[in-house]
């Protein structure tokens, strides 16, 4: 899918549209300002000329999203609004840089910062498993890192598509490969162990989110711990 607004900025209603974020498959992701009160967002933008099931679905798509801001590190979605005949969803823009931006750059993260992902990846999937949620894998461009360790996600809830705990772990795993630090440091070898059960499972089983969660924070306690003075 093209862009749908290949000139930026844009306007659409009362935002401006800065950055394209991410292509999706009927819609796409900007960065944008809500001009009236200067507040920086994220609008998911429906692509014009979609079905109408298309329309209906990601209307429901986004009443749901909004039903359950609140979840663990998904930044909050406010609301879905119609200007110029486009639909579009806005949401919280995450603090911090998001791993495709990091990628870009040539910079890689700390082996603490990707353990802090997988853990806040785990908990957020593993709650979406527990409310029998739908949640998409997440391409680097909606994972946001602050340097705190903070992690936040765009929501990644979808509405009648399931996708399994494997395809979310390996997209987890691809995005955090391009950043995964090369030069030995302390937990590098326990943390690249951690993204190949991520990305293959362990012994030809993938493990569950719960058992990554409590591997990573292991590694984040150790590496905190030998840290101190």
């Amino acid at each position: 899918m093209n862009s749908i607004f290949p000139e930026l900025p844009h306007t659409l209603g009362v935002y401006t549209l800065t950055r394209l974020i991410e292509l999706r498959e009927n819609s796409a992701l900007y960065e944008a300002q809500q001009t009236h009160v200067d507040r920086s967002v994220v609008l998911e933008v429906l692509q014009p000329g979609v079905s109408h099931a298309e329309e209906v679905a990601f209307l429901a798509q986004a009443r749901h999203r909004v039903a359950t801001s609140g979840m663990p590190h998904v930044a909050d979605v406010f609301e879905s609004l119609r200007s110029d005949g486009i639909w579009f969803l806005t949401q919280e823009l995450p603090q911090g840089r998001s791993l495709a931006d990091i990628a870009a750059a040539n910079e890689k993260l700390s082996v603490l910062h990707i353990c802090c992902i997988i853990a806040a990846a785990a908990e957020m999937y593993g709650e979406c498993q527990q409310n029998d949620l739908s949640a998409m894998p997440l391409a680097p461009s909606s994972i946001y890192i602050e340097e705190s360790g903070e992690v936040h996600f765009l929501s990644p809830l979808v509405e009648g598509q399931r996708h399994t705990p494997a395809a979310q772990m390996q997209a987890t795993a691809a995005a955090l490969w391009t950043v995964c630090p090369e030069e030995k440091e302390p937990g590098l070898g326990r943390t690249v162990t951690l993204l190949q059960w991520l990305n293959e499972g362990y012994e030809g089983n993938f493990l569950a989110w719960s058992e990554l969660r409590e591997t990573a924070v292991t590694i984040i306690t150790q590496l905190q711990q030998n840290a101190r003075p």
